[in-house]
């Protein structure tokens, strides 16, 4: 996920559809490409290349995990899943796999099965703090704010810089009512990242 700006964006499609054209049986740049594409918004175009990709190389679980990635954002949360637990198939210890998992479940509905897999995700790597953040928004979606904000503060205190996680932590205080402590945490969560002065971000897809 190395392509954040417009200009580099361009510049990394044009090098996978130029590598692409003059090798079209290369699998790693038909995965970059579609990590390309998912990330300007258009899964269909990165669907088409994850698949290419795993016919030359059926046994790689990383590009299952892309495949599922895609089919989150078109919605298709079940086929996603499936994805990922083909992923997981693959290499068990595949910890990105059970994370997505968990934005899967959370964004059905589900959120004690996205629970589940936040926690197996951080079984295999115990610093993820996106999975921290993650699962302390699950948390709180089910009132328990005391285990949530105790998983917003590991996230802070592996990534001290993390937007968000301040941010949610100061959603936190604020339910408990603790609106000093609110305050404080937003505070810190604008100076890192200025767009949280034009509103609440949309969470649990960190």
């Amino acid at each position: 996920m190395t392509f954040t700006r417009n200009g580099i964006w361009r510049e990394g499609m044009f090098l996978w559809e130029n590598s692409i054209a003059k090798s079209p049986n290369n699998a790693r740049a038909r995965v970059n490409l579609g990590v390309a594409y998912n990330l300007k918004g258009w899964p269909d175009r990165a669907i088409e290349q994850f698949e290419i990709a795993l016919r030359l190389k059926p046994d790689a679980a990383d590009i299952h995990n892309n495949i599922g990635i895609a089919y989150s954002k078109k919605g298709w949360f079940d086929n996603a899943v499936g994805e990922h637990h083909a992923a997981l198939k693959l290499n068990p210890d595949y910890y990105d796999a059970h994370y997505n998992i968990g934005l899967a479940f959370f964004r059905m509905g589900d959120t004690d099965k996205a629970i589940e897999d936040y926690k197996a995700a951080l079984g295999i790597k115990p610093d993820l703090a996106s999975a921290h953040v993650n699962l302390g928004i699950a948390y709180g979606s089910k009132g328990s704010m005391d285990d949530a904000i105790e998983h917003f503060m590991t996230a802070i205190s592996l990534e001290p810089d993390f937007d968000e996680a301040y941010n949610n932590l100061g959603i936190a205080y604020a339910r408990l009512g603790s609106l000093d402590k609110a305050i404080k945490q937003c505070e810190t969560a604008v100076r890192l990242e200025p767009d949280y002065k034009k509103g609440p971000r949309k969470s649990g897809d960190s």
